[in-house]
Parts: structure tokens; C-alpha cells; sequence
């Protein structure tokens, strides 16, 4: 029998609102290029718990798609889980302190990680996973963590995914453009820099939502 490895991308919840825009079918739960895409069932909670968020982002919430999400909620033992309460209430102090100093470097508002980022952040590092978000906070506290080598995580944003999605035959280039197009009708909040990734990722620079 051959045993395909694979490492977990725990998608949050504003990655996978954002990858549900695009024509990929299915999505979380598969093991795409050496990753398996999923999630945690507080991220769920979070999307069906926001009326605004049903609201705008309905058609996740039609049966097939939620479904599917509800799928590839991650399951652990009781055991991981203490591990990963441990490690989201050591991760608080660090992350709170962090953020602050970042922000205050830059004159920014700072901004911590709500619990479900710790959460998310402390079951990564349990179990060595890779992180999706496209949140900055989250995403400045895991790169300073990936620092460590003992912290054996990565981080992606949701143009990495695209781009996996894509060099794995789950998404057409057309099918891309037209998903980052949707991102930009919407007005998603996308990371900063994300036009000069997406020129790296894709070699083209991300078009206009009115170009033909």
C-alpha cells in the first residue's frame, strides 16, 4: 500500500471566504501538491456566527459548500488539545507584546490576536502546520516565530493557495484572474504588497475588473 505524506494548511477563516470565490470544487479537505486543506471548527463557527458575514458571503453558506467546510474540520485527541491550550495561552504574552512593539514602530493601531488566532497559531505549532491567513497580525507574529527553528510552521497568504491550486491543474489561469477580480469587487482587505506577489507568483500583473 503506498502512503502519500502530506502537511496540513490550516485555512482561517478570511482565506477560505476568499478561495470559495473561485470555480475550485472541491476545496478544503483535499490533498493538493503535497498539502491537505483544512480548517478548525472555531474558524467555522466564526463565518456561521457573523450574520454579516452569511450575508455577504451566502453561496458558502448553501449546504454543499458548508458541508464541505464542516469536512475538513481538523480532528485531534484530547491529548493535542491540552497541548494546544497550552501553547494558545503561552503564545498570548509574545503575540500581545509583539504586536505592540510592531505597531509602535510604525505608528500603527495596534491590533492582537483574538482568541481564535491563538487558537489557530498554537495548533500549528503543535501539530508543525502551515498557516493560511491573510491576516497581518497573525501573519507578523508567525513569521517572527518561524525565526525560532523550533517553531516548525510556515505561513501562506490566499495567492499562495491560488498558486498551488493552479500549478496542481484545480484552477485555469482565466479561473485565477477572474477569482482576484471577484477579491477586488468586493473589496477584500488583501495583504499589502499583494499586486508585486502576484506579479512574482503568476508573471503578469493583476488586471482590472472592468478589463475584458
Amino acid at each position: 500500500m503506498t502512503v502519500v505524506a502530506y502537511r496540513i494548511v490550516l485555512v482561517d477563516t478570511n482565506c477560505f471566504l476568499r478561495l470559495y470565490q473561485s470555480p475550485a470544487s472541491p476545496l478544503l479537505g483535499q490533498d493538493i501538491g503535497g498539502y491537505r486543506l483544512l480548517t478548525l471548527g472555531c474558524l467555522i463557527d466564526e463565518f456561521l456566527e457573523n450574520p454579516a458575514l452569511v450575508l455577504n458571503y451566502r453561496w458558502i453558506s448553501s449546504k454543499p459548500i458548508i458541508d464541505e467546510v464542516q469536512k475538513a474540520k481538523l480532528k485531534i485527541s484530547e491529548i493535542y488539545k491540552r497541548k494546544v491550550r497550552a501553547n494558545s495561552l503561552e503564545l498570548k504574552l509574545f503575540a500581545d507584546t509583539f504586536i505592540r512593539d510592531y505597531c509602535r514602530k510604525r505608528k500603527i493601531v495596534p491590533r492582537g490576536l483574538s482568541s481564535r488566532d491563538l487558537e489557530l497559531l498554537g495548533t500549528a505549532i503543535v501539530l508543525k502546520c502551515v498557516i493560511a491567513t491573510d491576516e497581518w497580525p497573525l501573519t507578523q507574529v508567525s513569521k517572527e516565530l518561524m525565526e525560532d527553528p523550533d517553531y516548525e510552521i510556515e505561513i501562506f497568504n490566499s495567492l499562495d493557495v491560488l498558486s498551488i491550486l493552479e500549478s496542481h491543474g484545480r484552477l485555469s489561469a482565466d479561473e485565477r484572474r477572474q477569482t482576484v477580480d471577484s477579491w477586488k469587487r468586493l473589496s477584500e482587505k488583501l495583504p499589502r504588497d499583494w499586486e508585486a506577489q502576484y506579479q512574482l507568483l503568476f508573471g503578469e500583473a493583476p488586471g482590472s475588473p472592468d478589463e475584458e
